[in-house]
């Protein structure tokens, strides 16, 4: 529908300028305070530079997929979800850890059903 293709194009518009500004105010990377020193800005930025870059070819669906990641900028807005995310992130490495020792006792009863049962359940008792 051209309303919604508008509405896409007033929140690109909106987008783009929104890191030009703040470029422009606070630098791209050189000072410490700078646009691409903060983890959520890089994340903003590279949001709107996907967002930017396939916006010619948004007539094949593989394209118009992309669009799935605009919701990310809406990640680092609210300080609570910044906090939940930076919670998961540093959860991955306590759960990594869950994940090996799981998988070592998976490979020991994988190794130890081979043993047990290799070639005797791979037969049909029924005659006919």
């Amino acid at each position: 529908p051209p309303v919604l293709q508008w509405l896409d194009d007033l929140f690109l518009a909106l987008f783009v300028a929104e890191a030009l500004v703040k470029m422009i105010a606070w630098g791209v990377v050189r000072n410490a305070c700078a646009y691409l020193r903060d983890g959520w800005d890089v994340v903003d930025f590279l949001v709107v530079v996907v967002s930017v870059v396939t916006r010619p070819f948004e007539q094949w669906a593989a394209v118009r997929a992309v669009r799935a990641v605009r919701p990310l900028r809406l990640l680092g807005r609210f300080e609570s979800t910044r906090i939940v995310i930076a919670a998961l992130i540093k959860s991955v490495s306590v759960s990594l850890n869950v994940v090996l020792v799981t998988s070592v006792f998976w490979v020991v009863f994988g190794v130890l059903g081979v043993q047990l049962f290799g070639g005797k359940l791979g037969y049909c008792t029924n005659p006919h």
